[in-house]
């Protein structure tokens, strides 16, 4: 039976369609799914598991479904994790206004205005996806991840269709090493993250809090554990909270980006290079550079017209 767990109202200006837009370009989705011109999700909740269905109504207003669960749902609960995934509190009318007094970086960006800052369901999660994405391409790192849910296999069933939901940290730290190579990611990865995981599970490293500090300490606390480095404590906190603290200065496919649309040019830069070409939008310049990238999404990867 079907749900309706009620609506959001989404912070204007706010596009929908730029959210599937996006996600119809993941080649190998895993946690986020788009069926039928909406966005498919299992989320945990106090209960178990819930399947939730998000669809955006005539006037921008977003109705969430519930299609099917495990154990008793609260739909206040259920709204709450709905608008982290779909970023409809975050309000980004003062970056707007200051790329409107540059006509250059307006025309960069008008296109994207709207475009919903999505985050992860957890801290735990974005912390975990994010590690699988260090050195690697994007399109092996979607892959990695899909395999890295579907081998979990903590999901919900609809229409004969399995939807996945992220591992818990008692499994992950449970796994054998061996079974996680299917990832094809470096030993030295999967050590880190079932590490953490073993942390998270034994109440060492307790991330739920962290999750409730400002940006910064946030931040400072992802440094300080192993095998954690400036972008991936950045791009954590990008996907935690959906605020863009620092400019991920490392990340290559940011370099690509900054230099093709800033300089004309191909290639990347280099570090520095992309700190001093984002340097004159100040405290704005880690924002900016969410968007270059995911400009260069948009023009660089196609749609794939059904998702597997």
């Amino acid at each position: 039976m079907i749900n309706l767990i009620g609506f959001l109202q989404p912070t204007l200006p706010y596009r929908f369609e730029l959210y599937l837009q996006v996600l119809r370009r993941f080649q190998s989705p895993s946690l986020l799914r788009v069926l039928d011109n909406a966005v498919w999700r299992v989320v945990r909740h106090s209960g178990g598991l819930a399947l939730l269905r998000i669809s955006a109504d005539a006037d921008h207003t977003l109705r969430v479904e519930c299609i099917a669960q495990s154990g008793e749902v609260l739909p206040a609960e259920l709204l709450t994790i709905a608008a982290r995934l779909c970023g409809t509190d975050i309000d980004l009318t003062p970056f707007y206004a200051f790329v409107q007094r540059d006509p250059r970086l307006h025309s960069l960006i008008e296109p994207l205005i709207g475009l919903p800052i999505f985050c992860s369901e957890s801290l735990f999660e974005a912390l975990i996806f994010t590690i699988i994405e260090q050195h690697i391409a994007w399109v092996s790192a979607q892959k990695a991840q899909q395999v890295f849910v579907q081998w979990a296999n903590e999901s919900l069933v609809y229409d004969g269709q399995l939807f996945y939901a992220m591992p818990t940290p008692e499994r992950i730290a449970a796994a054998q090493p061996d079974e996680l190579k299917p990832l094809k990611i470096t030993n030295k990865r999967i050590a880190m993250i079932q590490q953490l995981a073993a942390q998270v599970a034994d109440g060492t490293l307790n991330l739920a809090a962290l999750e409730h500090e400002s940006p910064q300490t946030l931040y400072q606390a992802l440094l300080k554990l192993y095998g954690v480095g400036h972008w991936t404590a950045a791009v954590t906190v990008e996907r935690a909270t959906g605020y863009f603290l620092h400019v991920p200065h490392t990340d290559v496919a940011l370099q690509a980006a900054a230099n093709h649309y800033v300089y004309g040019q191909s290639g990347r830069l280099s570090p520095q290079a992309l700190l001093d070409a984002l340097a004159p939008y100040s405290e704005f310049a880690p924002t900016v550079a969410h968007f270059l990238l995911l400009r260069w999404v948009f023009d660089k990867y196609p749609v794939v017209e059904k998702s597997p």
